[in-house]
């Protein structure tokens, strides 16, 4: 594809992209505004969008290891009860958070996910598996 076809296909569906991105609230106004950066991301996005469209879950083996499975509060795509299936997928030690904010909380709760990801990991040693961690959500 050339650049004159790029442009056209870019010029198509901007307004979408500028909808999808802002709506998921993921992606800041400046990277929006930055046709070259918008170019090089679309290749990504749609990969990510066909993903999203083509996976097909398979059942196997639980993992064998302890698994932190976080989400947003507000989130809108993805909630706790989306989350909990995972649940099923563990069989060492599990444990579902919920922090502030929207489907990107990892931006708007970053201290608090770091926090959580540094008192997983050094609780890892003392869970047994099959154990399942507390579940609570966490405040902001």
């Amino acid at each position: 594809m050339g650049p004159a076809e790029l442009d056209r296909q870019l010029s198509q569906i901007s307004t979408e992209w500028d909808m999808v991105f802002q709506a998921h609230q993921g992606t800041p106004q400046q990277v929006l505004e930055n046709e070259e950066l918008m170019r090089a991301l679309l290749p990504t996005v749609r990969a990510d969008f066909e993903l999203c469209d083509t996976y097909e879950y398979r059942a196997e083996l639980p993992l064998r290891m302890p698994v932190s499975v976080f989400g947003g509060h507000q989130d809108v795509r993805v909630g706790r009860s989306d989350l909990e299936p995972w649940r099923q997928q563990v069989g060492g030690a599990f444990r579902l958070a919920m922090l502030p904010g929207s489907h990107f909380f990892l931006h708007s709760a970053q201290d608090l996910l770091l926090g959580e990801l540094v008192r997983d990991l050094g609780a890892t040693d003392l869970l047994k598996e099959g154990d399942h961690a507390h579940d609570r959500p966490i405040a902001g």
